[in-house]
């Protein structure tokens, strides 16, 4: 997958998951996400579903959170 930076804020850790993809990973509400650069895990997130802010393939993720995590937007990742 690859990092979608977004602009919004929460006030947990979330990070925005296509349908499809969420659908194909067995994702729902209740999951959290690991998120793994490189094979290394760097990040757990509440996943929340979304087909409006993210595509396919994409994984949205706070520019805040991005920004502390040193993740670029485009980079790709595995959950």
């Amino acid at each position: 997958m690859k990092t979608r930076l977004i602009e919004f804020s929460f006030a947990s850790d979330v990070a925005l998951v296509h349908p499809e993809d969420a659908r194909q990973m067995g994702i729902d509400i209740e999951s959290r996400l690991l998120i793994r650069r490189n094979g290394m895990p760097i990040a757990a997130f509440s996943p929340m579903i979304s087909q409006d802010l993210v595509g396919k393939g994409e994984i949205g993720i706070p520019k805040s959170v991005a920004n502390a995590l040193k993740l670029s937007n485009g980079e790709e990742v595995s959950a």
